[in-house]
């Protein structure tokens, strides 16, 4: 169990799942890939005609996986996406795993990029359910942290960051999972299907699968 923990192959069992309920469908753009391909390896293995990864790094993706070096977290983004999906005007399947945490202003990432999607899987760490409010921690040491935030979750020290400097790794929002599906359901998305992963520490894992509402 404690190897479990360490691997996250629970967090990673919940993702494909959510994932699963996606598919079959003609499009699946992953934001954020490159830590781990296999989400879009998996859809084209299992129902995505067309597959592909916007990122700030490529990583190395099997045959047939379209990649645009790109920061998602730009209102440009949109427009090109719009533009891409021209090409496949069938349904798209959007992935947003463990991504908005690392956002400068995650309501309009998530905003933008919900705008160009059909369906969405969406999940990352969040605080647990009795922690109201939504948190930005940024990268400071964990004898630190515990008096700035008690619900810390990242282990090791991670050093005093200046603003100036701050990139997607120094972004540490602590989210609650009510305050997601709040920001989902506002942008006209119903939530079909949640995960839920406990953690041995103050935080969790929780993901859902949602729906883009018909147009009346």
């Amino acid at each position: 169990m404690a190897e479990d923990f360490i691997r996250f192959d629970d967090i990673q069992q919940a993702k494909h799942d959510l994932i699963a309920l996606g598919l079959p469908t003609e499009l699946v753009i992953d934001f954020g890939p490159s830590f781990r391909p296999e989400y879009l390896e998996r859809a084209a293995q299992n129902g995505a005609d067309y597959t592909l990864g916007i990122d700030q790094v490529r990583a190395e993706f099997t045959e047939g996986i379209d990649f645009h070096r790109a920061d998602f977290s730009r209102d440009e983004i949109v427009p090109w996406i719009v533009d891409y999906r021209a090409k496949y005007p069938g349904k798209c399947l959007g992935i947003m795993f463990d991504t908005l945490i690392h956002q400068y202003a995650p309501i309009k990432v998530m905003q933008n990029l919900l705008s160009v999607l059909d369906y969405v899987c969406i999940g990352c760490p969040v605080i647990r359910k009795e922690s109201p409010n939504c948190t930005f921690l940024p990268a400071v040491p964990r004898k630190d942290q515990d008096s700035l935030f008690p619900h810390s979750w990242m282990p090791g020290e991670r050093g005093f960051a200046e603003k100036s400097n701050y990139s997607w790794k120094n972004w540490l929002w602590g989210m609650p999972p009510n305050l997601l599906k709040t920001w989902i359901k506002r942008d006209n998305f119903d939530i079909v299907a949640e995960k839920t992963i406990k953690r041995p520490d103050s935080w969790d894992w929780w993901g859902c699968y949602a729906i883009r509402k018909p147009k009346k």
